[in-house]
């Protein structure tokens, strides 16, 4: 295999939202991050690394969205990794440059323009009931008044940050996830994480997708 046939490989960790613009970090969080660093390094050294940031402004369950109103005031141009993170990656010998930051806001956006998307051209499979619309038995929004289309939740959000990595070029992307209980503010149902894959024909996507979910004693879950 040439280096032309090689797949372009993305990592991430280190999943984190922002709490008045700045990062919820717990020692798993961090420890997402090192163990993609370390991933990375001992196995695809050509890989990009990525970091999913929540710039929302919201945590979002499955009935509703928490609120922080303080979040408008954040600025992605002044946006800086956290310092553990650089440290994990001075010490990797990895460059900063080799780190892409993936926006959630972004990725909401993009989903629901999507959903919209779909919703017009009537695909099977997709059903609207009690203002939320699912794709087969998989919930894709949360209900929002004056809003027919409502806000995308993360299943959605997901799948979405799959479609968009694979239109950037890649082929194949691990994600190493902080699940503890500790961790409800930057994850707060694991089982969304899985949906992406799930999510696939909806996307359209073939990018391939493997999570490594981290336990609270450090048991990685696949």
């Amino acid at each position: 295999m040439t280096n032309l046939e090689q797949p372009r490989t993305i990592i991430t960790g280190g999943h984190f939202v922002l709490e008045n613009g700045n990062p919820c970090l717990n020692q798993g969080t961090i420890e997402s991050f090192a163990k993609a660093v370390d991933f990375a390094k001992k196995y695809y050294q050509h890989a990009t690394l990525g970091v999913l940031v929540n710039d929302l402004g919201q945590v979002c369950g499955g009935t509703g969205c928490e609120i922080n109103n303080k979040q408008n005031d954040f600025s992605r141009e002044n946006f800086h990794l956290p310092r553990e993170y650089l440290k994990i990656l001075n010490e990797a010998g990895i460059p900063i440059s080799s780190v892409i930051i993936i926006w959630e806001k972004y990725l909401r956006n993009r989903a629901k323009k999507l959903l919209k998307k779909k919703v017009k051209a009537q695909i099977d499979n997709l059903t609207f009931e009690n203002g939320i619309y699912r794709y087969r038995d998989i919930p894709l929004t949360i209900p929002r008044k004056n809003d027919l289309y409502g806000t995308p939740n993360c299943a959605l959000i997901m799948a979405t940050l799959n479609q968009e990595l694979e239109k950037m070029g890649f082929s194949e992307n691990y994600n190493f996830y902080y699940i503890g209980s500790d961790n409800q503010k930057n994850i707060s149902n694991p089982d969304n994480l899985g949906c992406g894959n799930r999510l696939s024909a909806f996307t359209n996507q073939n990018i391939q997708v493997q999570n490594f979910l981290i336990e609270a004693d450090g048991t990685i879950k696949f």
